[in-house]
């Protein structure tokens, strides 16, 4: 194929170049890998094998220095690059982190392995795959707690009403009125001018602002003047309770803010 030919079909589903050559050792490897990921999303991607010895010009286009080399088309573009051999994990992950959307033909339900590769909340794509899997995977617990991570903070009317069945479906869950307590915040019309402590994480709820949200929760902690404040206290902890331990905000400040909290 020509370098238009696999733009072309790109605009149609995912076009994924192997650069690869008889005499590459890895190749050899990397090819019944690159088959049999391929073979699990041929829905949504092509798979294409490029000879670089019978095709230099079409390597030269894109830039190829070594290999094996996958190149990711996507909707005429290039989506991603690799260089080396990868395991089956890993580009799988690969996939999933430059095609959010991608969706396994057997619609695999071990849904956990896809995870770290999607953007961290608040991104909205996020959420959308999550929704997505929790189409295939109605009843699954874990996953509907983590769609109401995601959507709560992406798309918080959608977190209300997915909240509300979420608690109509498990009574007294330990998690809903802390989804509750950060919701309304989030749902709220109030356009306060910043004048108090409240007022500012509520903006910063607002701005989607997670970082310095939670470096605000834990200096208010650290200087005591979250214990003042029962609302904002309340709110605090909801806050990193929905985030979950896993966030990258939560690794850097929550530790401390508990610490600090105690």
């Amino acid at each position: 194929m020509s370098i238009q030919e696999l733009a072309e079909l790109s605009l149609k589903k995912a076009v994924l170049i192997d650069f690869w050559a008889e005499w590459c050792g890895p190749c050899k490897t990397f090819g019944p890998i690159l088959d049999k990921v391929a073979a699990k999303f041929t829905n949504g991607l092509h798979l294409e094998k490029i000879d670089v010895e019978e095709n230099q010009d079409l390597a030269a286009q894109f830039r190829v220095q070594s290999i094996p080399t996958i190149v990711l088309l996507s909707e005429g573009k290039i989506s991603g690059v690799s260089q080396g051999a990868l395991s089956e994990a890993e580009l799988e992950k690969w996939l999933i982190k430059h095609l959010p959307d991608l969706q396994a033909d057997n619609q695999d339900s071990d849904w956990r392995k896809y995870l770290e590769a999607l953007p961290p909340v608040p991104d909205e794509r996020r959420s959308d795959q999550l929704e997505q899997w929790l189409r295939v995977n109605p009843e699954d617990k874990d996953l509907q707690l983590e769609y109401l991570r995601a959507v709560s903070f992406s798309q918080p009317e959608d977190g209300v009403a997915f909240l509300n069945e979420f608690e109509a479906a498990n009574e007294n869950h330990w998690l809903v009125p802390y989804f509750r307590n950060l919701l309304d915040e989030l749902i709220s019309n109030k356009c306060e001018a910043v004048t108090d402590d409240k007022s500012l994480v509520v903006k910063l709820i607002k701005d989607k602002d997670l970082n310095r949200l939670a470096q605000t929760f834990t200096e208010f902690a650290a200087d005591g003047s979250i214990n003042a404040n029962d609302d904002l206290k309340k709110l605090a902890v909801a806050f990193f309770t929905c985030l979950g331990d896993g966030h990258p905000v939560s690794k850097k400040y929550r530790k401390l803010f508990n610490m600090y909290l105690s």
